[in-house]
C-alpha cells in the first residue's frame, strides 16, 4: 500500500521549487522539518511581542534543555521511540514555554509602570504574582496528557507520561531558571526605549481590556448563551 502511494504521488513532488501547496508541505517535511519550523515560529513571536533577541532566547533554551532531558530519560528507561512520541517535541515547542509569554509581559509591563525601582525587586513582585497561575496552567495541562496513561496501547501511554513530564519540567524552570537569568539580565532588553510610557501600553491593549470587563458585566447572558451552544453541539 505504502508502495503504491508514493508511486502514484512521487510525480507531485518534482526535484524544482514547490508550485502547490501539497508539494510545499513535502518540501518542508523532507528539507526542513517540523520541529525547527515550529522552534522558529515561536522565535519570532517572542521577537515580534518583545522586541528583544534575549527575550527569543531564553525560552528557547528551555526547550533545548526540555527536549535533551526527556529523551534521555527515555534512552535511560529503554523505552523506544513510537510515531506518537516524534510528535512530542513540537507539543513541547508550542506549550512549554507559553508560560514565558506571560512571565515576560507581566514583567515588561511592571518594568514600564515603575521606572524607579531595582529591576530585581520589580522581578520578585512579578514572579511572586504570576507563579499561581503558571503553577495552576502547568499541572492541567500536564494533567491532560496524563490521561493518555491509562491507555492500554503502549504507544500512546509513553506519548502522555513523557509529554505529561516534559511540561511539568518546562514549568519547573520557568519558575527556577528563568528567574535567575532575568536577574542578571538588563532590564533594558526587555523595555528598551519604552521605559517610562506605560500609557502607551495600556492603549495598545484596550481592546482586550474592554472585551474583558464586557463579558463579566454581560455574565448572566454569556453563561446561559455558552450553555447553550454546548448543549446543541452534538446535533
Amino acid at each position: 500500500l505504502l508502495g503504491g502511494w508514493s508511486a502514484s504521488h512521487g510525480a507531485d513532488v518534482p526535484s524544482g521549487p514547490p508550485t502547490n501547496l501539497f508539494q510545499l508541505r513535502r518540501f518542508i517535511a523532507r528539507h526542513v522539518g517540523l520541529v525547527p519550523l515550529a522552534i522558529a515560529i515561536m522565535a519570532l513571536v517572542f521577537v515580534l511581542r518583545f522586541r528583544s533577541v534575549t527575550a527569543a532566547a531564553l525560552p528557547l533554551m528551555e526547550v533545548g534543555a526540555c527536549l535533551i532531558v526527556v529523551f534521555a530519560l527515555m534512552g535511560w528507561l529503554g523505552v523506544p521511540v513510537y510515531l506518537t512520541t516524534t510528535v512530542m517535541p513540537i507539543i513541547l515547542t508550542a506549550t512549554g514555554i507559553t508560560d514565558e509569554i506571560h512571565v515576560f509581559s507581566r514583567y515588561r509591563h511592571q518594568l514600564l509602570a515603575r521606572p524607579g525601582e531595582h529591576h530585581v525587586d520589580v522581578l520578585l513582585s512579578t514572579m511572586q504574582e504570576m507563579t499561581p497561575p503558571v503553577v495552576m496552567a502547568s499541572l492541567t495541562t500536564a494533567i491532560g496528557f496524563l490521561s493518555f496513561a491509562v491507555s492500554s496501547i503502549i504507544p500512546v501511554r509513553t506519548f502522555g507520561l513523557f509529554t505529561a513530564f516534559g511540561i511539568v519540567f518546562c514549568m519547573t524552570w520557568s519558575l527556577s531558571v528563568i528567574p535567575a537569568m532575568l536577574t542578571i539580565i538588563s532590564p533594558n532588553r526587555f523595555v528598551g526605549r519604552s521605559r517610562g510610557k506605560a500609557d502607551e501600553l495600556h492603549k495598545k491593549w484596550s481592546l482586550f481590556r474592554w472585551l474583558g470587563s464586557a463579558v463579566i458585566r454581560w455574565r448572566a447572558v454569556i453563561l446561559p448563551v455558552t450553555l447553550l451552544l454546548t448543549v446543541a453541539t452534538p446535533l
